[in-house]
């Protein structure tokens, strides 16, 4: 019975874990899509500069 009890913790935890580390990657792939649009958007906003010279 106590193995059993661990197993099932242990499988809790995992799951725990799993959804952690989805959401950190989600959060990253959110991190690096903001960074390419300010990238972009500065790229841009230097370009118009240029022009307007």
């Amino acid at each position: 019975m106590i193995a059993n009890i661990d197993l099932k913790s242990l499988l809790e935890q995992y799951d725990k874990t799993e959804s952690l580390v989805d959401e950190l990657s989600n959060d990253l792939e959110q991190l690096e899509n903001s960074k390419d649009e300010m990238i972009l958007w500065k790229f841009s906003h230097a370009k118009n500069s240029s022009n307007s010279l």
